[in-house]
């Protein structure tokens, strides 16, 4: 699609390492970041962990990695990210889930994050950020009251600070606002293409929230009302090195 992002595909070239834990709703929970099928990336390295509270997401994901010929390689479990304990890990990426941590735990949940990477590990942190002086979702918004209830989100300096407080540097930023507007275009109009279908699946009622929140929020971002950062961070050695290239365009590259 014009102007959007592959996610999936930016996170595997954040991280070129050897075994991955993904703590998220997305990608791991629907498994997208192990599923070669739709056009996502077939992880290169040996040995991956999902992580997800939803048993739905679980049974899903575990479909699509069996699909993908993964089996051997990518661990899908119902379980509490606070509770992994199979690490260390090269790199984490948590993608959708920084949104329900809430402000008072983002000390605890960027502690847990830096305890399962091993020194040189690094650290993806995708969520949804709300702009300087917005107040974000609010509990009686249409959003916090019919979608995400008890969701909250975080200015990116914020985020940043936080990170660096429980040991992390940050190395590199990035703003998907835009894309996430052409994607939320996208979904509306797919969701409309194919109404009586998902009314059939999901019930008039939700189908109409889901369409009002995903046009609204295509224009929050469009606007600059809502933003969404990835925010890459390392645990450094024990001497100081953080194992990164010296460049972005390396980085990326």
């Amino acid at each position: 699609m014009s102007g959007e992002v592959d996610v999936e595909g930016d996170i595997w070239s954040l991280f070129k390492l050897q075994g991955l834990l993904s703590s998220a709703d997305r990608p791991n929970g629907w498994g997208g970041a192990w599923r070669v099928g739709d056009g996502c990336w077939r992880p290169p390295a040996p040995q991956a962990v999902g992580v997800t509270l939803s048993q739905r997401q679980v049974e899903y994901a575990r479909d699509a990695v069996a699909a993908a010929g993964l089996g051997d390689r990518v661990e899908i479990l119902l379980q509490d990210y606070r509770d992994v304990a199979d690490g260390p890990f090269d790199a984490i990426s948590s993608i959708g889930m920084f949104e329900h941590v809430g402000a008072p735990r983002l000390g605890e949940y960027f502690g847990r994050l830096h305890a399962l990477l091993r020194p040189g590990g690094r650290l993806l942190n995708h969520g949804i950020c709300r702009p300087r002086g917005s107040r974000g979702l609010g509990r009686t918004s249409f959003a916090g009251r019919y979608v995400f209830p008890d969701g909250e989100l975080h200015e990116v300096g914020i985020v940043a600070q936080a990170m660096q407080g429980r040991g992390f540097e940050v190395r590199d930023t990035q703003s998907l606002r835009e894309h996430y507007a052409f994607t939320l275009r996208h979904w509306v109009r797919s969701l409309e293409e194919n109404w009586d279908e998902a009314v059939r699946i999901a019930g008039a009622g939700r189908a109409r929230v889901w369409r009002l929140y995903m046009a609204g929020s295509a224009e929050n971002f469009a606007r600059a009302r809502t933003t969404v950062h990835q925010v890459l961070a390392v645990r450094l050695r024990e001497d100081g090195g953080s194992g990164m290239p010296l460049t972005r365009a390396a980085l990326l590259g």
